[in-house]
């Protein structure tokens, strides 16, 4: 019985490590933006988001202490410290400012490369590598997140929801055609499918007034 036991331990805790280590994928209510969660959110600790550019940012929440750069540079008024967390940048011809790192979370840029979409943008999260759709996809997709830690993502060609995210790993995601008539124009319609490694949802803001 104590093996059993031992057995279905091993089993929750290895499902509950991968459950939290999903990449989670916020749609903004238009389809056009995205925020990508590459990491487990913890209390109290900066939160990791970029958007379908690669480009990173940082959320917190809650009572929160900050020391920022007042250095003359390219790291003028960003976090030097946030609840004893340090910050630290690139200081470099191609990446002179960018984020290299805060606590144990390292980021990575592809070096500069003329006519190449990936040119400078962030390529490694830790160990999660990102790529990007070349310059040959046309505006919809070029420069845009092609896969993150192996996770595939694409966007619509065409008229209707043009650049907006179709597919990320074994979902598919679909809009409402656009149409100006329409409150639902080029809205989200469904999302469809199943993938273990992702968390995917559409936040909404409904932009509620209160009259006093």
């Amino acid at each position: 019985m104590k093996n059993y036991c031992l057995l279905f331990s091993f089993f929750f805790f290895a499902f509950f490590l991968n459950a939290q280590e999903q990449i989670t994928i916020e749609i903004s209510p238009n389809g056009q933006n995205l925020k990508i969660y590459p990491l487990p959110v913890e209390d109290d600790q900066p939160t990791l988001y970029i958007d379908q550019y690669g480009n990173p940012g940082i959320e917190m929440n809650g009572s929160n202490s900050f020391r920022w750069s007042e250095y003359k540079d390219a790291t003028e008024g960003k976090p030097e410290e946030i609840n004893g967390i340090r910050f630290s940048y690139y200081n470099n011809l191609d990446h002179d400012g960018f984020l290299q790192s805060f606590g144990d979370t390292e980021l990575e840029y592809y070096d500069r490369m003329p006519g190449e979409a990936q040119s400078t943008r962030l390529h490694y999260i830790n160990d999660i590598e990102i790529t990007y759709h070349d310059v040959m996809q046309g505006p919809p997709k070029q420069g845009k997140i092609k896969s993150i830690d192996g996770i595939l993502l694409d966007y619509f060609y065409g008229f209707d929801n043009q650049g907006k995210l179709s597919r990320a790993g074994n979902y598919r995601i679909y809009y409402n055609q656009e149409d100006n008539r329409s409150g639902k124009s080029g809205r989200p319609d469904a999302i469809e499918g199943n993938d273990s490694r992702l968390s995917i949802y559409i936040s909404f803001d409904f932009n509620q007034k209160y009259n006093n």
